[in-house]
Parts: C-alpha cells; sequence; structure tokens
C-alpha cells in the first residue's frame, strides 16, 4: 500500500506550542491506518521574507510551492498558490517532473472544486473523497492535528490526484496557510 492506493490517510501537523505560534514553514505527515509513514509535505524553500506575514496570522494569502515526497525520497506531487486575498485562490497540482495534472479552487461556500488542466470540471473534493479535519492526537509523544483523508474507491486518475493533494495541503487549499 502507498500514498496514492492508500484507503485512508492519517494526515499530521505539529501543534505543539512552540511550533504552532513561530513556525512559518508549512510541514504535514502522511500515514496509512496502521502508523506506517507514506508521505512529508513540505515547502520547497522557505518563506523568505514572507515569514514575517505568516506569522501575523495571514498565511492563507501568502504563495506557497510544496512537494510530496515519498519516505524514499523521491517527490510524488507538486503543489503551488500564489498570492490570494479573501482565501479563494487556485492551487495546482502538478506530477513530480513539473506537468499539470489539475487545480483547485475553494468557492465562497467553502466548496473545493477541481477542475482538469485544460479547465474542465472535475468535480469538488466531497465528490472524491471523505474528509474529517482537525482531531487531536498523538503521534511519538508530541501533540498534532490530525486529517483523515478516505479516498473514495472510484476516485480515478487526476480526481484521485487531485482530492490526496486537497488532503494533503487542506490548511493552504482552504485558505488557511500553514496553521494548525
Amino acid at each position: 500500500m502507498d500514498l496514492f492506493s492508500a484507503p485512508a490517510l492519517l494526515i499530521e501537523q505539529d501543534i505543539g506550542m512552540r511550533k504552532s505560534f513561530f513556525n512559518t514553514s508549512f510541514a504535514v505527515d502522511a500515514y496509512d491506518e496502521g502508523g506506517r509513514l507514506l508521505a512529508r509535505v513540505r515547502d520547497r524553500k522557505g518563506p523568505g521574507l514572507l515569514g514575517a506575514v505568516r506569522m501575523l496570522g495571514e498565511a492563507g494569502t501568502t504563495p506557497y510551492d510544496l512537494a510530496v515526497t515519498l519516505p524514499d525520497g523521491r517527490e510524488a506531487l507538486r503543489i503551488s498558490k500564489g498570492f490570494t486575498w479573501l482565501g479563494a485562490g487556485r492551487v495546482g497540482v502538478a506530477d513530480p517532473h513539473g506537468r499539470e495534472v489539475g487545480t483547485m479552487v475553494r468557492r465562497m461556500a467553502g466548496s473545493i472544486e477541481f477542475a482538469d488542466p485544460d479547465g474542465r470540471p472535475l468535480g469538488a473534493f466531497g465528490d472524491h473523497a471523505a474528509f474529517r479535519y482537525g482531531e487531536v492526537a498523538k503521534r511519538d509523544g508530541q501533540r498534532v492535528r490530525r486529517n483523515t483523508l478516505w479516498p473514495r474507491p472510484e476516485a480515478q486518475g487526476p480526481a484521485r490526484l487531485l482530492a490526496i493533494a486537497a488532503g494533503l495541503a487542506y490548511t493552504v487549499v482552504s485558505g488557511m496557510g500553514n496553521k494548525a
């Protein structure tokens, strides 16, 4: 079982006091239900001067360039977002070679809509996966915010990749940025 075939992903972000307040970089880890690490999601580069903006509570408006890497270090996906206002920006997803898989946009009603690289609609996040946000749990003695993603078995191709990317980078896609 791997990141793209697991029936459930436990997506965790450290929420210790120091890391929650002072952290300006995006960092989540994805595990299967047995606790095996499936992927890490990190900023490809640090936020630089935008770190101050992220720390001041405006993390959702800043650009992100995230790498989804497998435990062996290979990159599996790229997730990117430019500056946004009102939290409704376009988030692009690409394969490791930079070829676009599709896009995600959060609509005002909170729905996350998917489109293929040509802009054709692929449905909403909820059409392709079930998602639970914000459970507080412990991993290796540390408090984490755990989101759980259950990709629907019938979700295949770009829609499945977009659903997994939306779960992995939910706080970025939903406009919250790197904060749990």
